[in-house]
């Protein structure tokens, strides 16, 4: 189904643009949740919609770099694709319902942790594939799996939504410390490589 629309490789620079985007997006995110937690909720709702945004770029750029990862590793590449737009609808998905207010703040940030997570497995499988070939510099393969493996963390945050825990103290300690970790990752670690791999391409 996806294979007919992405026959051609992407130019390096629409990767790039994207790249840069998302993880600006991304760093800006986390300088209103600092924000937030300082001075109010109003700039959390910005952080929100920034996180949101940075999904929405997150699946344009794993669609960007799928066209060239598919000629790596057809089969992997399209598991890791599919991990990556599930991933960043989730992590979405969560966003919106911390601005929108529909659950609290702390029970939508373990909704992104498991965005962050599905999205963590699809950045270590994509720099995997493309160190074996040399596609992206070695420094942003280093990050971008370490980066990967710290969002992954994110996994932890599952038992929390499955419990419906609204907090700190109703959350399993996995979700709330674990989970959370991989929550981090996503707002510190994953806007630098889309940032490191944007500048090189560009």
């Amino acid at each position: 189904m996806i294979g007919p629309f992405l026959q051609h490789v992407y130019p390096p620079i629409a990767s790039g643009w994207t790249a840069v985007a998302a993880g600006a997006a991304g760093m800006v995110a986390l300088v209103f949740a600092i924000l937030a937690s300082v001075f109010g909720r109003a700039f959390g709702r910005v952080g929100d919609a920034l996180v949101a945004l940075t999904a929405v770029l997150s699946a344009g750029l794993a669609m960007l770099l799928f066209a060239e990862h598919r000629l790596i590793e057809s089969q992997l590449a399209l598991v890791a694709f599919s991990l990556a737009l599930a991933g960043s609808a989730t992590a979405a998905f969560g966003s919106v319902l911390a601005a929108t207010e529909a659950t609290n703040w702390f029970q939508a940030q373990l909704y992104v942790a498991a965005g962050y997570a599905l999205m963590g497995v699809w950045l270590i499988i994509l720099n995997v594939s493309a160190d074996a070939v040399d596609s992206f510099p070695n420094r942003a393969v280093n990050m971008g799996i370490f980066a990967g493996a710290v969002m992954a963390l994110g996994f932890a945050a599952i038992p929390g939504i499955m419990l419906g825990a609204d907090s700190e103290r109703s959350s399993p300690w996995l979700s709330r410390v674990v989970g959370r970790a991989g929550y981090l990752g996503g707002q510190a670690l994953y806007p630098l490589w889309c940032v490191w791999l944007g500048i090189s391409r560009l």
